[in-house]
């Protein structure tokens, strides 16, 4: 799973990916809100209304979600040693076996396009990141 959200005074957002099982099906969801917009990215898969490149070894997520009239490229990055790992409960619980790494030091860009116009470019200096299950970085653990 791969999951960011931030509050600001121009924005709110919360978006999140993951994979179900063991399959290589990988969904997205979220919401963006700002003074002029309020979009809601309803699950669609990756490949097809979503691309996406995850590199959580170096603390780096590009997500680009697209619906009717509208793109959105949300791109976030944190150092590396501002992740700190941490256990689900279901781990702690049940024993179960996903990894879960964090941090609340991302900087997140998000560029706006409504066909095809750059219609909004807002930069959030401090949002949450994190990675768990096959996307979280070994070397974190």
């Amino acid at each position: 799973m791969m999951y960011t959200m931030s509050l600001s005074d121009d924005i709110y957002y919360m978006f999140t990916g993951a994979v179900f099982g063991d399959s290589t099906l990988e969904m997205w969801a979220g919401r963006y809100v700002s003074e002029q917009y309020d979009l809601i990215f309803h699950p669609a898969f990756n490949n097809l209304s979503v691309k996406r490149e995850i590199d959580a070894c170096s603390g780096q997520l590009s997500v680009e979600l697209n619906k009717v009239g509208y793109k959105l490229i949300l791109e976030a990055n944190a150092d590396i040693n501002s992740f700190y790992p941490l256990n689900f409960p279901s781990v702690i619980i049940f024993g179960g076996e996903q990894r879960y790494m964090k941090t609340m030091q991302a900087n997140v860009n998000f560029d706006l396009y409504h066909f095809g116009q750059l219609k909004e470019s807002i930069h959030i200096p401090q949002a949450l990141l994190e990675f768990s299950g096959p996307f979280a970085c070994e070397d974190i653990f």
